[in-house]
């Protein structure tokens, strides 16, 4: 603002986490105010907007989708890594939604774990495919699995770049990123900064 003086309009605060919107609205947006600042809007991070597909995620992988492939488009929004005791597991996958879980392809009790939880995806690493009975619990709960050539670690650091960079050519996403706007954005205050009707 010491810069720009009166050419901003105001700010919009971005990919806020939901635990500090309340301080926000408290202390920032107030000291904001009294430093001359509009508030436009508030967008909460929203893990949606950051989600790739399947599909994306195989082909940035180098793996091979070995089952239910009609749901590669299907999008992911996090990823679990199954590393631990089932009893564990299960209860940690229970908490996360909409996940890619990252396993050996060994770990067949993982894997079965993750298939009992809302899991989009199964990620199994070391070039290692799994059993019959775990493609049939794919296939019955249409959960593609995908195989990769690399070790976990290595999967763990792909996919973390590869969902920290935000992809926006699919439709579902920009129409949430619209709906987000349009609900958390105040025009009518840009459009009188900007002197439009």
């Amino acid at each position: 603002k010491s810069i720009l003086g009166d050419k901003i309009a105001g700010v919009v605060l971005n990919q806020v986490e939901f635990p500090k919107l309340d301080y926000i609205h408290r202390r920032v947006l107030p000291f904001l105010e009294k430093n001359g600042l509009n508030t436009l809007g508030v967008l909460l991070n929203d893990p949606f907007l950051m989600s790739v597909t399947i599909r994306e995620l195989a082909e940035s992988l180098g793996g091979e989708i070995i089952c239910c492939k009609h749901k590669q488009e299907e999008l992911v929004e996090r990823f679990s890594v199954g590393a631990m005791n089932v009893e564990g597991a299960l209860s940690y996958f229970r908490k996360i939604k909409s996940k890619a879980v990252i396993t050996g392809g060994d770990r067949g009790d993982i894997q079965l774990a993750a298939l009992e939880t809302n899991t989009q995806c199964l990620i199994l690493t070391g070039n290692l495919y799994p059993n019959d009975v775990i493609i049939a619990m794919a296939e019955e709960r249409e959960v593609p699995i995908m195989v990769v050539r690399s070790d976990t670690l290595t999967v763990v650091q792909r996919v973390e770049d590869i969902m920290s960079t935000m992809r926006i050519s699919d439709r579902r996403k920009i129409d949430r990123a619209i709906q987000l706007v349009n609900d958390e954005v105040n025009f009518a205050l840009l459009y009188e900064r900007l002197q439009l009707k």
